[in-house]
Parts: structure tokens; sequence; C-alpha cells
């Protein structure tokens, strides 16, 4: 999913959300808040690395995850895109 497109739907269902809240429909707002969380989950995240020499010595990289700070050890080459915890999407 392009990026930019996820930014701009994500900024759409805010002003949705706004006008409900403004206009007092209450009933919406959950679901709004869900499909702000989907979407957000889209957005690539930096990895945070634990050890960055490890990486040079050993071929391998330690890191977590920058939303829920789940630890991570894997080969390079095998880095997930998604924290297989909370789906959030990696910048890799």
């Amino acid at each position: 999913m392009d990026e930019k497109k996820v930014r701009e739907a994500i900024e759409v269902i805010k002003g949705y959300r706004r006008l409900d809240e403004y206009m007092n429909n209450t009933e919406r707002l959950p679901y709004c808040d869900m499909a702000i969380e989907a979407l957000e989950k889209q957005l690539p995240k930096e990895i945070k690395a634990i050890d960055p020499e490890r990486s040079e010595e050993f071929g391998d990289v330690e890191f977590c995850c920058p939303n829920c700070n789940s630890h991570y050890l894997c080969d390079i080459a095998d880095v997930p895109n998604y924290c297989p915890e909370r789906g959030i999407r990696f910048d890799t």
C-alpha cells in the first residue's frame, strides 16, 4: 500500500472522527479509531538495533519493535517485515 495514500486516509478518517465528536455522534467513534489504528500499522516504523556491532561480527541482528519493544534476534537476511506480536510494519 502506498504510504502517501495511507497517510491521507488516516487524515480523512480523523476529520470524520472530529466531525462526529462535534456532532455528538459517538456510535461511529470506535470504528474510526479501529480504522486509524489498522492504517497506522501499515506505515513503516524503523526498528531499533540493540547491538549494531553484533551485526557486523556475526551476520545477525538483534532489534526491538518500536511499538511493543519485543526483542528479536535473527539473520540479517531474515529480518521480518512485520512485528510478529503486533503486526506493525517495519522499515527494513
